[in-house]
């Protein structure tokens, strides 16, 4: 949550003051407000939204998420194949945590379904220009303002699609071998996904 509260520092540089005086002009403005209530109404107020909103979620995702999240992203940036063995453990242990932010226990079927959401998100991603030319301009710029003013590197979500295939592949890869990573793999009938990186 912190990310998305500005904190001007005491001895800000011109970026920072440029984007505080920017934010500052933005939120006054009742066209904008209305804009970004409008885009977060439309996006949390519907599935897969509303689940993604949820309290445990939330937490999850800025707390332990984060934390994995930042070495998923890493290995995916180093071109780590998704089906290797230490793409599956980060996965795992990412599904893991997911499952227990909410009350589960990840399975070999449960990592299954992520791989699924994490695919549709990419194509949803990948397909809706529009949602995110509206992301852009609302919700988009106000953390992005956020980010220079409080001088942590911007979301751009540039790797968004291939992070998200990337993920996608390595769960797969570890629900088929249906234990923790290194287990033989079983078969399922379906082909190979592909393991490119970020």
């Amino acid at each position: 949550m912190r990310t998305m509260r500005p904190s001007l520092p005491e001895d800000p540089t011109a970026a920072q003051l440029e984007a505080w005086i920017e934010l500052a002009d933005l939120v006054r403005g009742e066209e904008f407000r209305g804009a970004v209530r409008s885009y977060l109404r439309d996006t949390y107020g519907t599935f897969p939204g509303w689940r993604m909103a949820a309290a445990p979620v939330w937490d999850f995702i800025h707390e332990e998420g984060a934390k994995v999240g930042e070495e998923v992203l890493a290995a995916c940036r180093s071109g780590l194949p998704a089906d290797s063995p230490r793409a599956q453990e980060l996965v795992v242990r990412m599904a893991n945590a997911a499952a227990e932010a909410v009350g589960g226990q990840a399975t070999a079927e449960s990592r299954d379904r992520l791989a699924t959401a994490f695919l549709l998100v990419e194509r949803i991603q990948r397909e809706d220009s529009l949602e995110e030319a509206r992301y852009d301009a609302t919700h988009g710029r106000y953390l992005s303002l956020v980010a220079v003013i409080n001088g942590t590197p911007p979301d751009t979500g540039e790797e968004g699609p291939a992070l998200f295939t990337w993920i996608a592949a390595a769960l797969r890869a570890s629900a088929r071998r249906g234990g923790e990573p290194g287990t033989p793999e079983k078969g399922d009938g379906r082909g190979r996904q592909s393991t490119r990186s970020c």
